[in-house]
């Protein structure tokens, strides 16, 4: 069957592979699912982990190299279906720290089957799990109840029709572009309002787990102010007019409100030397408040800036 490529992004963590693939290579297998690593390392340990189980069998399991490429230069390879070997019906983009178990992965197939969405959504915050899968036929209501999630790679499984037109260095996804950063959210988000008719569904249920390995973890907070401020804003500003009525709440629902959205949040950035006197600037004052209730003037204060 090819029915789904797994297209896994990865740079310098043949450790995370090495563990994500110990718990996941025979039940990938089992589920007919494709694994390809966009590997933009530096050496070849990543690729000889894969060789590695290639000997063993898994010949399910591929490794492409793009070495000295950016993050968003791979992504915009893997929309070109760039190294793909079959016609594959859905592209699900994942992070190589992530894994999903055999129970999910059943239920992802049989919504692809049977229901044959342009869009599947992977629900993985139980504070809104519904319990069941549900349909969405107007993107921008999907934006307003689903944009902070659709931010994390791991969530979405596009259709074939969600790729479709996809020119990188051309407008709307010019890779010199900030909202790079954001470029499958950006893609999400652009693409659906193009398509006449888009089918979404969102699994929404509490046996769906995505699991991350304990060999890395995520850098955002040393960029915080760069991501979840200018550039979060920007790219939200940027996208068709179908979702303005929800910009604004959106741009506030960022899951970060511990760190953002509380002065206890604030104060721990600046001990940890993220939030000092340097980050603060007319455009982050300017779009501060746009994301969280503090004042900016509470900000400039925890700051230490006079």
């Amino acid at each position: 069957m090819n029915y789904i490529a797994v297209c896994v992004m990865t740079h310098e963590h043949p450790d995370t592979v090495e563990q994500v693939l110990e718990n996941c290579a025979a039940a990938y297998r089992a589920c007919e699912l494709d694994m390809y690593y966009y590997d933009s390392s530096s050496d070849d340990r990543t690729a000889e982990i894969i060789a590695a189980y290639n000997e063993a069998g898994y010949d399910n399991i591929h490794h492409l190299c793009f070495r000295g490429l950016s993050g968003d230069q791979k992504l915009a390879q893997l929309y070109l279906g760039t190294g793909l070997e079959k016609d594959y019906e859905y592209i699900w983009v994942v992070k190589d720290r992530s894994v999903c178990d055999a129970v999910a992965l059943l239920l992802i197939y049989k919504e692809i089957m049977f229901e044959k969405p342009d869009l599947l959504v992977i629900d993985t915050y139980s504070d809104k799990r519904l319990g069941r899968s549900v349909s969405y036929a107007d993107p921008a209501e999907l934006y307003r109840d689903y944009a902070w999630e659709i931010t994390s790679m791991d969530v979405t499984v596009f259709g074939r029709r969600m790729l479709e037109g996809f020119v990188p260095n051309e407008e709307p996804w010019p890779l010199s572009d900030p909202r790079s950063s954001f470029m499958q959210y950006d893609l999400v988000f652009r693409r659906l309002s193009e398509l006449e008719a888009p089918k979404i569904r969102v699994i929404s249920n509490d046996d769906v787990r995505i699991l991350n390995s304990t060999k890395s973890g995520s850098m955002w907070v040393r960029q915080i102010f760069d991501v979840w401020v200018r550039l979060w804003t920007r790219e939200n500003e940027g996208l068709p007019g179908i979702y303005e009525p929800y910009k604004e709440t959106v741009m506030k629902s960022s899951a970060v409100p511990d760190l953002l959205k509380s002065v206890e949040g604030l104060n721990e950035l600046r001990n940890k030397g993220i939030l000092t006197e340097a980050v603060i600037d007319d455009e982050l004052l300017e779009r501060w408040e746009k994301v969280s209730d503090i004042p900016a003037s509470v900000l400039v204060e925890c700051a230490g800036k006079v």
